[in-house]
């Protein structure tokens, strides 16, 4: 296991079991990773290399890689998560209380947060996590530990079950620079463009 602290980049975040325990009795996080404007190189090699202190040729068959794909978790469920669709999913535990675990705030200089209750779907946050590969049972995997959780922006209220985020919404929050942020942090879902005809109706209009 290394005990190396990872940062990770900015996610949006789901499904905070940090007031009370989840049913694995772990507090827990959802990390939700737009790859295609967030950097998760750093992470990928971090994992790599853990996998690597038990599997140091490749993968073994039926290993759980810690950074998941958000379509397959989406299908997985009943009624699907739309906002992890074409998303990176990573989840993040640990066993210990709370109090232990620094929870910050940078809109307010790093204070730590006093009301968990506070930390909310939907806030943009980074964490500091640890890796440690794992051979149990037929089950092998990397599993990732939450070490500290900070608050980087309230984000926009989420909702698992209901639609993918947008430009709308992003306005709704009443902030100028809100749009500008998320798409800096590569967590804006930009609506489909449907494509021009132009081209077909010139045809058309030739014949």
């Amino acid at each position: 296991m290394s005990e190396e602290l990872i940062k990770t980049p900015p996610f949006i975040l789901a499904f905070p079991s940090l007031v009370k325990k989840d049913t694995y009795k772990n507090h827990s996080i959802t990390m939700v990773f737009d790859e295609g404007c967030t950097d998760l190189s750093v992470l990928r090699k971090a994992i790599e290399q853990e996998r690597k202190t038990i599997w140091p040729e490749k993968e073994p068959k039926g290993f759980k890689h810690p950074l998941q794909d958000g379509d397959e978790v989406s299908e997985s469920t009943d009624k699907g998560i739309p906002d992890y669709e074409g998303r990176t999913i990573m989840r993040a535990k640990t066993t210990k209380d709370m109090d232990e675990i620094p929870v910050l705030d940078q809109r307010e200089d790093f204070e730590r947060v006093e009301d968990l209750a506070d930390v909310k779907p939907g806030n943009i946050c980074s964490a500091c996590v640890t890796l440690r590969a794992y051979n149990n049972a037929g089950k092998k995997g990397v599993a990732v530990t939450l070490k500290s959780l900070t608050v980087v922006h309230e984000g926009i209220p989420y909702d698992p079950e209901g639609p993918p985020i947008t430009e709308e919404d992003v306005t709704a929050m009443g902030e100028t620079d809100a749009e500008g942020l998320l798409e800096e942090l590569g967590l804006l879902k930009k609506k489909k463009k449907k494509k021009k005809k132009k081209k077909a109706e010139d045809e058309d209009e030739d014949i």
